[in-house]
């Protein structure tokens, strides 16, 4: 089945052997890795702009006592 720019999709019964291999395993775990990384790095981006916004909230309130 063509698609677009002539690129064409693959058959369902080709899948299973793209999906084997030290090639497919090494790219399942580098995506694993990506996933964690990247939800480690939501993480800290959240603490840091929690931080963030604390921090300039207690600005004019130290303004204010002093």
């Amino acid at each position: 089945m063509a698609v677009g720019n002539g690129a064409r999709s693959l058959d369902p019964g080709q899948v299973p052997a793209l999906q084997s291999g030290p090639t497919w395993d090494r790219l399942e775990e580098q995506i694993g890795w990506y996933d964690r990384e990247s939800g480690d790095g939501q993480r800290w981006f959240k603490r840091i702009k929690l931080l963030q916004l604390v921090t300039a909230a207690t600005i004019p309130v130290a303004a204010l006592t002093t």
